[in-house]
Parts: C-alpha cells; sequence; structure tokens
C-alpha cells in the first residue's frame, strides 16, 4: 500500500490481478533528464487528448517532433495529420499533457503531497476507501476503511462513471483547505464530515524486513524522488540492526520513475567506480552515459531482483545493469520491455508534449524497448504473452533481438523486449483461474470486515498472525459464510482447491489493515515462488 490517493480499478473481467496490475504499464513514461527534476511516469488513464488545440500549439508540436524526435521522420503526411493521430503514430509514449493535468502529473511521483490521506478503489462507480493513513487527515475527520464516498464538496460521486483524473481533482487541493464528503458506513448509515487537506507522505520502498538470519528483503513499488535516501535507510537498518548480509530487491510491477534514483541506486549496488550504468542516444540526442559513483557504504554477498511482466523503464535499468555486471541474479518473468525516454517540451498556452528523444540502452549495450510499429499489438502485448504461453512456459519466451550481447562474465544476453530473467519462474495458475478471479472483490470486502471485528484481538499478534495458521481456519470459515450470507455464487468444488491461495490472500488483506502495508509483502513472501526461489541460491 502506498500511503496516497492512487486509483486502481479492479478488474472483474477473466484476468488475473497481478497482469491486471501490470496493464496499467501499458502507457508508461520515463524522463531523459537524470535528476530530480527529471519527467515521472504516468498512466495513459491519466492523459487527456488533444482537442481544439490553442492557435499555434499545433506548429509548436510541429517543430519539437523535427527538431528532436528519436528517430528520423521522413514521412510528409505528417503535415497533413491531426495532431492527436501524430502522436499516437510515432510512438506509445510520446503525448500532449493539457495545461489542467501539467500540476497534477508533476505531483505523481513526489514522495509527498497535498490530499487527504486514504487509499481507494473505484468499485460499482463509487469511491471504495480500501486504507487510511494513520493520523492524517481522513483518519482525524472519522473516515474508517470500507467507507464509501457518495459526495465530494458538492458534486454527487456515487453510481457516476468518473475517471481518475476527475477524482484526483477533486481529493487533492491546497494544504490547510477543506474538503466537505458524504459517507456510507456499513451501507446504510450517511455521515457527512469536513477533512482538511494536509501534506501526505508516501514511501516507494514501502516494505523491508529479514527472510531470515542473513537475507533481506525490500519492496520498492516505483522511484520517487526520496526513493534513494529511503533505500540507503531500509539497507543500514537491515545491515546494521538485523545483519543483512544477503538482499532481495523486489521490482516486480514497479513501472519506473525517475531515473537519478535508480542510478543512485545501483551505485551502491555496484561499488566499482566508473562503471557505466546506462546510456541514452536518439537521433537528435548524443551518447550519453552514467556511471558509478564508488561510493558505496555496504558490501552484499548475494543480490536477488525479482521482475516480471508489470516491471518497467527506471525498475528495467536497474534490473538489467545488474545483470549485465553480473552482480545480482534476475529472478522472475521477463520484464515489459519500456527503454524510450520522453522529455517535455512547454507549450505557448500552458499544456505540455511529452515527446519521446532518445531510447535507454544497458551496459553491455541492449535496448529494452520492445517493438512499437502497430499500436495495438504493443497495447496488448500482456494478454498476448498470457495466450501464447510465455507466462507459463520459458521456451515460449519471444526473443525480439537476436543481436547477442555479454554481461562481464560472458554470458549471452537479448535486447529489444525487456530484461529476460536469470532464473524463470512460471506465473502461479490459480492467478489465472477465473473462479479466483471473479471473488476479487468478496475479497477486499471480507479483509475489511474481518479486520474491523478483530481488531482488538489480533493489535497485539502480527507475528502470529503472518508466521503462523493460528487463524486459518477461522479465516476460512468466516469467508464461507461471508459468500452465504452475501449470495455470492461460486463454485464449491473449485474453490475448496483454491482453499491456501485464498486463505493467504484474505491474510494479506487483512494484515494490512491491522498492521501497515509492509505486512502485506510478509504474508505473500511465506508463499511466493519468486521469493523461495530467491532463498534456494
Amino acid at each position: 500500500m502506498s500511503n496516497s490517493e492512487p486509483i486502481s480499478n479492479q478488474s472483474r473481467q477473466i484476468w488475473l490481478p497481478l497482469v491486471a496490475t501490470c496493464c496499467l504499464a501499458v502507457g508508461l513514461f520515463a524522463g531523459t533528464q537524470m535528476q530530480k527534476t527529471a519527467p515521472k511516469i504516468i498512466s495513459e488513464s491519466e492523459i487527456g487528448v488533444i482537442s481544439n488545440q490553442p492557435e499555434g500549439v499545433y506548429d509548436d508540436v510541429m517543430k519539437y517532433i523535427d527538431a528532436q524526435y528519436v528517430d528520423k521522420i521522413d514521412d510528409p503526411s505528417l503535415q497533413k495529420t491531426n495532431l492527436n493521430n501524430i502522436l499516437h503514430d510515432l510512438d506509445p509514449h510520446s503525448n500532449y499533457i493539457p495545461r489542467d493535468e501539467v500540476q497534477l502529473m508533476s505531483e505523481t511521483l513526489k514522495s509527498n503531497y497535498q490530499g487527504i490521506g486514504v487509499e481507494y478503489v473505484m468499485d460499482n462507480d463509487t469511491l471504495h476507501v480500501m486504507s487510511v493513513v494513520p493520523n492524517g487527515p481522513a483518519s482525524i475527520a472519522g473516515i474508517l476503511p470500507d467507507d464509501r464516498f457518495v459526495a465530494i464538496n458538492d458534486t454527487l460521486i456515487a453510481s457516476k462513471k468518473m475517471n481518475n483524473l476527475n477524482i484526483t481533482k477533486l481529493i487533492r487541493g491546497k494544504e490547510g483547505t477543506n474538503l466537505k464528503v458524504k459517507v456510507l458506513r456499513n451501507k446504510q448509515n450517511i455521515i457527512e464530515t469536513t477533512i482538511t487537506r494536509a501534506k501526505i507522505e508516501s514511501k516507494s520502498v514501502d516494505a523491508y524486513f529479514m527472510l531470515n538470519e542473513t537475507t533481506g528483503y525490500l519492496h520498492i513499488h516505483n522511484f520517487s524522488d526520496q526513493t534513494y535516501e529511503e533505500f540507503m535507510k531500509a539497507i543500514e537498518d537491515l545491515c546494521e540492526k538485523q545483519g543483512m548480509k544477503s538482499m532481495v530487491i523486489d521490482l516486480r510491477n514497479n513501472g519506473g520513475g525517475y531515473l537519478q534514483e535508480a542510478v543512485e541506486m545501483l551505485s551502491q549496488l555496484i561499488p566499482e567506480k566508473e562503471r557505466l550504468l546506462v546510456y541514452t542516444q536518439g537521433t537528435h540526442q548524443k551518447k550519453t552515459e552514467y556511471k558509478s559513483t564508488g561510493r558505496s557504504y555496504y558490501t552484499f554477498t548475494n543480490i536477488k531482483v525479482l521482475i516480471n511482466e508489470g516491471t518497467a523503464s527506471a525498475s528495467e535499468i536497474v534490473a538489467g545493469a545488474l545483470q549485465d555486471w553480473d552482480k545480482a541474479t534476475i529472478i522472475g518473468r521477463r520484464s515489459f520491455g519500456k527503454g524510450l525516454v520522453q522529455e517535455q517540451f512547454p507549450l505557448r498556452d500552458g499544456s505540455m508534449l511529452k515527446l519521446t528523444v532518445a531510447k535507454y540502452f544497458t551496459p553491455s549495450g541492449r535496448c529494452i524497448q520492445k517493438p512499437y510499429k502497430g499500436i495495438k499489438d504493443y497495447e496488448q502485448d500482456l494478454e498476448l504473452r498470457l495466450k501464447n504461453g510465455e507466462l507459463s512456459d520459458v521456451s515460449k519466451m519471444k526473443v525480439r533481438d537476436t543481436t547477442q550481447f555479454q554481461t562481464a562474465a560472458g554470458r549471452k544476453v537479448f535486447g529489444g523486449g525487456g530484461i529476460a530473467p536469470d532464473i524463470f519462474v512460471p506465473i502461479e495458475t490459480y492467478l489465472l483461474n477465473t473462479n479466483f478471479t471473479n471473488l476479487l472483490p468478496s475479497f477486499r470486502n471480507f479483509g475489511l470486515t474481518f479486520a474491523n471485528e478483530s481488531k482488538s484481538e489480533l493489535a497485539q499478534n502480527e507475528a502470529e498472525f503472518i508466521y503462523k495458521n493460528t487463524y486459518d481456519t477461522k479465516i476460512w470459515n468466516g469467508f464461507l459464510n461471508y459468500l452465504k450470507t452475501n449470495r455470492v455464487i461460486y463454485n464449491v468444488k473449485e474453490i475448496n482447491a483454491l482453499k491456501n491461495p485464498i486463505i493467504n490472500d484474505l491474510k494479506s488483506k487483512i494484515a494490512r489493515q491491522l498492521f501497515g502495508p509492509a505486512s502485506v509483502y510478509k504474508v505473500a513472501a511465506q508463499n511466493d515462488p519468486c521469493v523461495k526461489k530467491a532463498l534456494e541460491n
């Protein structure tokens, strides 16, 4: 969980939760500047399209494309095409950002923002509160997990199809300003309250703990403007207080972010000075190299990096650099394949052009960007991976670029389609089972209910709840009763066959409410095949 106002529309389709999350990566963007002010990553669902462009904006965009675009453009038809179509046809990541969305975009990867401190999902067109930041504005105002927002200020939001951007605009605002809300509690009581917006701290290194006596685990869900600092604090704690010698870095579903933060982190994991970490190059951009500083503070005997189809952009650079220098074993499934560099160009009306100007290359010379000529195939790539069996069978993994590259130790690696793991771990079959995925909303709702009802009993029993099966029977029986009470239709035989993964999923949701975000990963690690593989090697 991140202490923010993310919106993750839960899929009700026949779709695994992991890949459903990964699909957000289809619209990821990354910046070219290796600075704290570098462009951030956002999803295309947050980006508008150009309509009725102010006079002159079209000409500005065309000049930027001609002078800065990553590839040479020799298509005269561009001058006769609508600007929306031009950007869409160039590549999946060049975009126009309307003026009213520029500020919101710039806040997406900041380590703090001004809001109310809740995490929520849109559930049947209703804003459903999943968690509340302790002592945050919403908590102080009396908002509880499982509350459902009916109205914000004078805007009715229940049963209305509002997009992510509009919801975020309603909730976020200047520190100290008030937000009047109406919430539905326990599906029957309407409560009115006023929330005073404040600065909310958000962690990108949202979990770290010891897996055993010598191996630590860190989960990094994105690269924000404070990721390196958070990473250093985490490894300092793990090394100096808990005896960490080996490390597992979990970058699964990490869509990237500020590349400078990733580069600084790499300098701690690749201790030699002047080691190439990443370079960028484009038709109008000279080759620019970024190297290690040689100022590392800790030495690790064994590093494992977990990746999957949702690992993108800056997180792929981390995995690729560590793989090229043979500093880590990469475990999981092929990463997303996002290696295009965007730069921001302000336009005369206050809007912005986010234009691809270069490509990222790993130290060995690999470009991790997958092919993007044919936008439909690009956008459906994750679905195609599922259909062709790649997520389950390493032999079906396609090599997009047959050019061979070599790691420092002489191992063969390939580019052109993400980072291929050193150790393949297939996706767990239950995540593809519709009997499991169709019950995701019930998992969420029951987890909230169980946590609220068991708070006094479990508050002091985190270790027992997470690492033992003391409460498993109670959770299972309670969940079956919940399904019956709420008349949820399910296949009894299939659900019984999925008992263990269902209990694990429920425990993670309950633990999150009772003990905080790190507990989610502590629960998951007990049965995570990638974590188990990391501990074996």
